[in-house]
């Protein structure tokens, strides 16, 4: 082991541990700290609430502001599907992140909830 290499290493929490209103919260200032592409106006602005879909890849918030939320999670340099789920922007199973074209409904149902009434208070 080389020990010259100091790698930062995160608390182990399961991001679905933590309430979504939170995750919903952490994602939002994370999005006000990195901001949007340049010429595309701040993030908040390209938000439809009325289209929003957590569970769709291109109405989800990481699609509607950078076309597809893999375009965004790639953006955002985001470390893993881990911290994507604990910033609000997807969700974990046991075996991972849900796929989101095929996620758990009812679980990404309360995900857009929860971005909804964030956004709009």
């Amino acid at each position: 082991m080389n020990d010259s290499i100091k790698v930062a290493e995160e608390p182990i929490v399961d991001p679905e541990s933590i309430p979504l209103a939170e995750r919903v919260a952490a994602g939002m200032a994370w999005l006000d700290r990195v901001g949007t592409p340049p010429g595309r106006g701040p993030w908040r602005d390209r938000v439809n609430v009325s289209r929003l879909d957590m569970a769709c890849d291109y109405s989800c918030v990481l699609g509607q502001i950078y076309g597809l939320y893999q375009d965004g999670y790639e953006e955002l340099d985001l470390p893993s599907p881990v911290q994507a789920a604990r910033l609000g922007f997807a969700i974990l199973t046991d075996y991972g992140v849900t796929p989101i074209t095929t996620g758990d409904s009812d679980r990404y149902r309360e995900l857009t909830e929860a971005w909804r009434q964030a956004l709009t208070t």
